[in-house]
């Protein structure tokens, strides 16, 4: 069983949550580095050799 497929009104109830905690500045994400989608692999090693202190987030480029 997991939550998503039994209980998914739990995660869209937490989501709202989350978000409105977010909105309100109540909630503060790290974000550690940003790398474009063509550096996925560098992404991968950076991740491994610990280099990362909060998210690691991967953008679409232009």
């Amino acid at each position: 069983m997991t939550i998503r497929k039994e209980i998914p009104e739990i995660l869209k109830d937490t989501a709202v949550q989350i978000f409105r905690l977010l909105e309100n500045g109540q909630l503060d994400i790290k974000i550690s580095a940003r790398f474009p989608l063509s550096e996925a692999s560098l992404v991968h090693q950076f991740v491994e050799n610990r280099n990362s202190t909060g998210k690691v987030l991967l953008y679409l480029e232009n």
